[in-house]
């Protein structure tokens, strides 16, 4: 829902992944509950195949570099899983 909202333009996709990051920080400098979460990167990733569905590849990875934001802040910085363990994204794919 939150995706579709940011791909018809609703919704602002650089307030949406700040907010993303931002939500429930309880000190200043650690990740917010849904990144922690690992929800983060799947509804940021579900934001950003909602725009290139709607518009084009091309017009969200402008988007995105919009937000000045790296998609590694989406991920827990203390993951339970080595990076190799993770599941495959295809939000990597968007950028390639």
């Amino acid at each position: 829902m939150l995706g579709s909202l940011v791909g018809v333009g609703v919704l602002p996709l650089k307030e949406v992944a700040t907010a993303t990051l931002k939500a429930a920080v309880e000190e200043e400098g650690e990740d917010g509950q849904l990144v922690d979460g690992g929800s983060a990167w799947k509804l940021i990733g579900a934001a950003l195949q909602a725009l290139a569905d709607r518009t084009s590849q091309k017009e969200m990875a402008h988007q995105w570099k919009g937000t000045g934001l790296e998609l590694s802040a989406f991920f827990p910085s203390v993951s339970p899983l080595p990076i190799y363990q993770l599941p495959p994204c295809d939000l990597f794919a968007l950028f390639s």
